[in-house]
């Protein structure tokens, strides 16, 4: 059943999922002009931000291997998550882990699901503004607006002649409370790894691997991948 609260649980796989959104490389900006994007070759490496967002704005659906590894301040010991993501534009993302444990996590549009061995939650994000205001910064790392990236963020990019790198710092709360930077690197193929420093002093390395940003899904797969299991027949 729907709601507009979040448990612990659940906001943790929140922060979690989008930390993890950057095996999206590419998700279609809804905010472009009507002429589109202006290609770029994807195997050019972008050499400015723009051209990043640009790259970023082109995709009929991504499939991500990720590891991705917690350093907490309390453990000794990093915590190690593996699994696979699915992203098809403009909002639809899955997030299915397999190793330690399995749970899935959606977004799809207005409503977030998550489920693991312990139960699950069906969120509607309209009624909740914290969780609302998460996925929306996280998304718009990779919708190719860049207007709204630096309104949300101070973004520092740099690049040489393989490798690029953006450094973001959100400019505002609540996200500027819990997180101090996010760091994406990349090269010619695309995003390859993804670093979240927390203000506790936290932090959570993304890789990347055997990413499709050019994945077309069929209606099976949606239907499959995009449900919980407690939803599928």
């Amino acid at each position: 059943m729907s709601s507009g609260r979040i448990s612990a649980r659940a906001f943790a796989a929140l922060a979690a999922v989008a930390f993890a959104l950057g095996a999206a490389p590419a998700m279609r900006a809804e905010t472009a002009s009507a002429r589109g994007p202006l290609p770029v070759p994807p195997a050019t490496r972008p050499t400015t931000l723009d051209e990043l967002m640009r790259m970023m704005a082109q995709t009929s659906g991504v499939v991500a291997e990720f590891t991705e590894t917690k350093r907490l301040a309390l453990l000794e010991a990093p915590l190690e998550t593996r699994g696979t993501l699915y992203f098809i534009p403009p909002n639809r993302m899955a997030r299915h882990t397999s190793y330690p444990g399995k749970s899935t996590f959606i977004i799809d549009g207005d409503r977030l699901l998550f489920e693991d061995e312990a139960g699950g939650d069906d969120i509607d994000l309209t009624a909740n503004p914290i969780a609302r205001v998460f996925v929306d910064n996280f998304i718009v790392l990779f919708n190719g607006d860049l207007r709204e990236l630096q309104r949300r963020y101070r973004a520092d990019f740099t690049s040489d002649a393989e490798h690029w790198r953006l450094h973001l710092t959100p400019r505002r709360a609540p996200l500027s409370e819990m997180v101090a930077s996010i760091t994406m690197r990349g090269d010619r193929s695309g995003m390859k790894s993804m670093l979240l420093r927390e203000t506790a002093g936290d932090e959570t390395e993304t890789v990347f691997r055997q990413v499709d940003q050019s994945y077309r899904f069929s209606q099976d797969q949606i239907t499959r991948l995009f449900r919980v299991e407690s939803e599928k027949p």
